[in-house]
């Protein structure tokens, strides 16, 4: 049994006739189906699937005139699905922009610990910084030295690490230096490891999701004289993420 869905026209909507129609559709019933002419007996009744044939969205389809409600509401969905996109677009941007700012800063960043690092004493707050961080134990500081201090040998002047498997003993660079290091060299050599762990961790992902580890890295080298741009002391402003994040974020959007 069907039954058709039609609407007030000089001519009623039939299945085939509205078949091509992109908002076509049916919705089915379990219905008794009586033969009247027949007997009292229960076989003259059974059960049968009944569908309906419906429009779903006959004013946006032109099968019927819109209503001045229905006209309000559309305008309404058409100005939050352009305001939507429109910030969709801003964000992107923002993203854009940040990550190209930060970035920049980077590189900048980079050059001023190279020169900070070349020093022959350690600056005032030093011990207590890389004490203060071991004993945070923030699993950046530990990420970061797992890498064989491969960004702090950079910062250093010294060759690249190789594999602990691989090394011949007595040949690393790193312990070699400081192993005959003096004290404020020493000192200094160290504090390079720490400030080179954590700088192997910082990526785009950083400003996005800033964290409390991140956070005394700048304010650190803040206080011994590097200038932060506006996007690494947002790392600062912004409320702190304590689970911290993840480097293999680092992509662009």
């Amino acid at each position: 049994m069907v039954r058709s869905w039609s609407v007030v026209r000089p001519h009623p909507i039939t299945p085939e006739s509205h078949a091509d129609c992109p908002g076509h559709a049916a919705y089915v019933e379990v219905v008794w189906d009586v033969d009247e002419d027949a007997d009292d007996s229960e076989d003259d009744e059974h059960r049968i699937a009944a569908a309906t044939y419906v429009c779903l969205d006959a004013v946006q389809y032109g099968h019927l005139a819109p209503t001045p409600e229905s006209s309000r509401t559309q305008r309404v969905v058409d100005i939050d699905e352009a305001a939507r996109k429109e910030a969709a677009t801003a964000e992107r941007r923002r993203v854009l922009d940040n990550n190209k700012a930060w970035r920049a800063a980077e590189t900048v960043r980079r050059k001023w610990l190279k020169n900070f690092v070349a020093r022959k004493t350690a600056p005032k707050g030093a011990v207590r910084y890389i004490f203060g961080e071991l004993a945070e134990g923030d699993h950046q500081l530990r990420d970061g030295m797992d890498k064989l201090h491969k960004l702090a040998r950079e910062l250093l002047g010294l060759d690249a690490p190789v594999s602990r498997w691989q090394r011949t003993p007595g040949a690393d660079a790193l312990i070699n230096t400081l192993g005959n290091a003096g004290d404020g060299r020493a000192q200094v050599i160290t504090l390079a490891l720490v400030l080179g762990a954590f700088e192997t961790t910082l990526g785009v992902h950083t400003w996005r999701n800033p964290n409390a580890g991140a956070g005394r890295y700048f304010t650190q080298i803040a206080t011994w004289g590097y200038e932060l741009s506006e996007i690494e002391q947002s790392v600062i402003n912004t409320p702190a993420d304590d689970d911290g994040d993840d480097p293999d974020d680092d992509v662009d959007p």
